[in-house]
C-alpha cells in the first residue's frame, strides 16, 4: 500500500470499484453476443451506418476493457507492489544466471519474453541498459554494403550484426557489453573485426571468441579486438574448435599474454596453444582470479607449458584443469614446484589413460580450501591409481604454509574409481576436512563395493580408543560433518550409512548432513534389491535420518513433520526441494 494513500481512502475506492464492476457486468449481460451477420448488400444505407457504428463501439469497448484489466493488475497483483528498482534487480539477477555463452539463446528469449509481460515491465526492461548488452556477431552467407530489398529468407542479412543486435546496442546505452564472436574460416572475418572495432570499442566487459579452423591468422585477427577494449575487459573465453598444432597460433597467444588487461579477472581457454616459456612481459593475467583450462586435442599439452601459463597468474584463486588427451612421451622431470599463493579452489579432471602424473604434481597451494579430483581415465590400472594417490598426497605435503601448517582444505570432491580407491592415503593428510563428496559410477554392484570400502575407512577408529586416544584423533576425518555419497540409494547402501552415522555419533564426532544419490531406476529394480513395499525402505531411511540432522536424497530432503504419517503412525517423509 502506498504511503500517501490512507487505508480508509483505499477502502472507499475499492468499494466504488466493486459497484462499477457490478454495473458493468449487468450491462454486458443485456448487450449479449453480436448478431450482426448479414451482408452489407442486403442492408439499407441507414442500417449499414448503424452496423458500422456498432462495430466501432465494440472495438472501443474492447480497448477500454483491456485498459481496465491492466489497471486491475496494477492495483491488485502482488508483483505490482514491487518498486521499479526491485523489479530491475530481479531482471538482472535472472540474466546473470544465464550468463554463460552456451546459454546466450536462453538469455535472448528471457529478455524478449520479459518485455512482453505488461506495459510497465516493458518500460522497465527498456530502461534497464544491462538487459540489452548481449551482442552476437553472425557469419553472413554473403557480404554486401547493404541488405537486399526485401531480405531473402535463405540468404538473410549481409551484415555481421543483425538488426535486432543493432537495436539492442542502442538500448544498452553505455553499459559494458557481453560479446560473442564465432570466427569462421571465411572471408567475413575482416568485416567482423571492423564492425567490432566500430561498435564495441572500449566497452566490452565479457568477450567469448570461438575460432573455427586451423589457420593461425584467425587467431591473429582476435588480438586487436582484445587490445581495443583492454581497459574494461573482465571475462575472456577463448575456444578453438579444430586442432591447432603446437606451433600454429602460438604467436597470437603470446601477443595476447603481453597485453595490459588490468580489469581481467576470469579467463577460459579451450584447446588454445600455450606459451613455451614464461616471460616478464606477459602481464595480461596478473590480476586474473579464475582460470579454466581445457585441452581437447593432441600435441597441445606439456607440463612445462602449463607451468609457463600459471606463472602469469600470481593472484589466481580458482583453477580448473580438464585434460582430455595426452601424447607426451618424454619423461616428466620434476623441478621446484610452482607456488600459487592465493589459490583457494582447485578442480582437476583427467579422462585419459596414459597420463603419467596428475597436473597438481607441479603445484603447491598453501591456502587451498577446496579440492576436486576426477581421474576416471585410469580404469582398472592399479599402478596408475597408486601413482595418482601419491601425486595427491605429495601435493598436500608440499602445500605447507609459512608456519608449517598443512593447507586448510575443508572440502574434498572425489569422482570415479581412481580417486576413490586412494582415499585411504589421501584422507589422513586432510585433518581439517569438513565436507566429503564422493561420486560413484558404474553398475549398482560396483557402487556398493566402492561404497563399502569408503565407509570402512571412515567408520572404525584408526587408533585404539582403549589406549586413551581421544575420538578427535582416533578416527579418519575427525572434523567431517557433511558426507555426500552420490551412489544409488539402495537398501544395502542405506544400511552401511546407518552403521557409519551411528558409530561416529557414539564417538562424539557425528555427521550432521548426509546426502545420497537418486533411487535406482525402475528398469533396474531386479538388480537393486529394492523392497517390495515403500514401508520397508522408509524404515531404513527413517533410521538414517534419526542419526543425522539433515538427510537428502537426490532432489528430496527428509522432513520429520509435526503429525504422524502412514498407517503405523510413524513420523517423517520426503519433501521435494528446489
Amino acid at each position: 500500500m502506498a504511503a500517501s494513500q490512507p487505508a480508509k481512502q483505499r477502502v472507499a475506492l475499492l468499494s466504488h470499484a466493486i459497484d462499477l464492476c457490478t454495473n458493468l457486468r449487468d450491462t454486458l449481460e443485456r448487450v449479449g453476443p453480436s448478431r450482426w451477420t448479414r451482408s452489407a448488400d442486403f442492408l439499407s444505407a441507414d442500417e449499414y451506418a448503424t452496423v458500422l457504428k456498432v462495430h466501432e463501439l465494440e472495438s472501443t469497448l474492447q480497448r477500454h476493457l483491456q485498459e481496465v484489466n491492466e489497471k486491475r493488475n496494477d492495483a491488485l497483483a502482488p508483483v505490482s507492489r514491487l518498486p521499479d528498482d526491485v523489479l530491475r534487480i530481479i531482471f538482472l539477477h535472472m540474466v546473470d544466471i544465464h550468463r554463460d555463452d552456451y546459454r546466450s539463446y536462453v538469455h535472448y528469449v528471457f529478455v524478449k519474453d520479459l518485455s512482453s509481460v505488461s506495459r510497465r515491465w516493458r518500460a522497465i526492461a527498456l530502461d534497464t541498459a544491462n538487459l540489452w548488452t548481449g551482442v552476437s556477431f553472425a557469419e553472413p552467407k554473403y557480404l554486401a554494403d547493404a541488405d537486399s530489398n526485401p531480405i531473402h529468407p535463405w540468404y538473410g542479412s549481409a551484415k555481421v550484426l543483425s538488426r535486432t543486435v543493432v537495436c539492442n546496442l542502442e538500448r544498452s546505452k553505455l553499459a559494458l557489453l557481453r560479446v560473442g564472436m564465432n570466427v569462421p574460416a571465411e572471408a567475413s572475418v575482416p568485416a567482423m573485426v571492423r564492425e567490432y572495432m566500430r561498435t564495441c570499442s572500449g566497452r566490452v566487459g565479457e568477450l567469448t571468441v570461438t575460432v573455427q579452423g586451423q589457420d593461425a591468422r584467425l587467431l591473429d585477427a582476435i588480438v586487436p579486438c582484445v587490445a581495443q577494449t583492454a581497459g574494461v575487459l573482465r571475462r575472456f573465453r577463448f575456444r578453438v574448435e579444430d586442432a591447432i598444432n603446437g606451433v600454429d597460433g602460438r604467436g597470437a597467444v603470446e601477443q595476447f599474454l603481453a597485453l595490459n588487461l588490468p580489469s581481467l579477472v576470469e579467463i577460459r581457454l579451450r584447446s588454445v596453444p600455450l606459451p613455451l616459456k614464461h616471460r616478464q612481459e606477459y602481464t595480461a593475467l596478473l590480476g586474473c582470479r579464475q582460470l579454466h583450462f581445457t585441452i581437447k586435442h593432441p600435441l597441445q599439452f606439456h607440463f612445462p607449458q602449463l607451468v609457463a601459463l600459471l606463472r602469469c597468474t600470481p593472484a589466481l584463486e580458482e583453477l580448473h584443469v580438464d585434460l582430455m588427451v595426452y601424447q607426451d612421451t618424454a619423461p616428466l622431470e620434476l623441478e621446484e614446484r610452482l607456488v600459487l599463493p592465493e589459490l583457494r579452489n582447485l578442480d582437476i579432471s583427467c579422462s585419459i589413460y596414459n597420463l603419467p602424473r596428475l597436473p597438481l604434481v607441479i603445484l603447491s597451494a598453501p591456502k587451498l580450501n577446496r579440492l576436486a579430483l576426477d581421474s576416471h581415465g585410469d580404469g582398472d590400472n592399479e599402478e596408475q591409481r597408486d601413482r595418482n594417490a601419491s601425486d595427491v598426497v605429495g601435493f598436500l605435503e608440499a602445500s605447507v604454509g609459512l608456519e608449517g601448517r598443512p593447507p586448510p582444505v575443508r572440502t574434498l570432491i572425489a569422482m570415479h574409481g581412481g580417486t576413490i580407491s586412494g582415499l585411504n592415503r589421501i584422507l589422513p593428510a586432510l585433518a581439517g576436512l569438513e565436507v566429503l563428496r564422493v561420486v560413484f559410477g558404474g553398475e549398482i554392484a560396483e557402487q556398493e563395493v566402492e561404497l563399502t570400502a569408503l565407509l570402512d575407512k571412515l567408520g572404525p577408529p584408526i587408533h585404539s580408543v582403549e589406549l586413551g586416544v581421544p575420538p578427535s584423533t582416533s578416527y579418519l576425518g575427525p572434523r567431517l560433518r557433511t558426507l555426500e555419497c552420490l551412489a544409488d540409494t539402495t537398501p544395502s547402501n542405506v544400511r552401511q550409512l546407518i552403521r557409519l552415522a551411528s558409530r561416529r555419533k557414539a564417538a562424539g564426532i557425528p555427521l550432521t548432513r548426509v546426502r545420497m544419490g537418486p533411487w535406482p531406476g525402475s528398469w533396474l529394480s531386479d538388480r537393486s534389491q529394492m523392497p517390495e513395499t515403500p514401508e520397508e525402505q522408509y524404515a531404513l531411511e527413517r533410521a538414517l535420518a534419526s542419526e543425522v540432522d539433515i538427510l537428502e536424497c537426490d532432489q528430496y530432503r527428509w522432513d520429520w513433520g509435526e503429525e504422524p504419517q502412514g498407517p503405523g503412525g510413524m513420523r517423517g517423509g520426503w519433501s521435494k526441494v528446489d
